[in-house]
Parts: structure tokens; C-alpha cells; sequence
């Protein structure tokens, strides 16, 4: 390993120190170093931290529910719908949309 690979790995470490030490908080862990956020998780990256989880989860209990129409007319309806990043689309809610 030549001099520039062994200092480099070195800042890796301790970035990576305190990066655990902080819990994996980005933003603390720049502060404390005096670095930026993006060589913060360049640095974590390298060592394959700081990567987000892929979606998941569970459902339960849950059923699709199908009822008729209201006369036309009579109700008017609205539909609010929110998305986050990173998740699973849920296919019952989307086909009831």
C-alpha cells in the first residue's frame, strides 16, 4: 500500500469512527470533522455504510373492500394520495384507486 493509500485509509477509519460513534448521523459526523456532508458519505461509502434500506415491511389484516356506486350525482368524491420515496407501491389501494 503506497503513502497516499495508507493517509486516505487512515481518514477513512476515523471518519468512520465517528460516524459510528454518532449513530450514523451525516450531519453530525461532518460537523465534528469539519468536512463537508458529501465527503462524509463518500467516505462511509467506500467502506459500504451509510446505505439506505430497501423497502419493506408487512401487511395485515388487510382486505379490499368493493361497494357499489352512489347514484350519479348524488356524492362527490376526492382522492388525496401521498408517495414516499424508497417504498412499495400497495397493489390493493392502487387497483381501488
Amino acid at each position: 500500500m503506497s503513502h497516499n493509500k495508507e493517509a486516505e485509509q487512515k481518514l477513512i477509519d476515523a471518519t468512520v469512527e465517528v460516524y459510528t460513534r454518532l449513530g450514523g448521523n451525516i450531519r453530525a459526523t461532518a460537523k465534528e470533522m469539519g468536512l463537508s456532508r458529501a465527503c462524509v458519505r463518500d467516505r462511509v461509502k467506500k467502506v459500504g455504510l451509510g446505505k439506505k434500506p430497501l423497502a419493506g415491511g408487512t401487511r395485515s389484516g388487510i382486505e379490499a373492500k368493493i361497494k357499489k356506486l352512489p347514484a350519479k350525482g348524488k356524492i362527490k368524491r376526492y382522492i388525496l394520495t401521498s408517495a414516499q420515496n424508497n417504498t412499495y407501491v400497495n397493489t390493493d389501494l392502487l387497483i381501488n384507486l
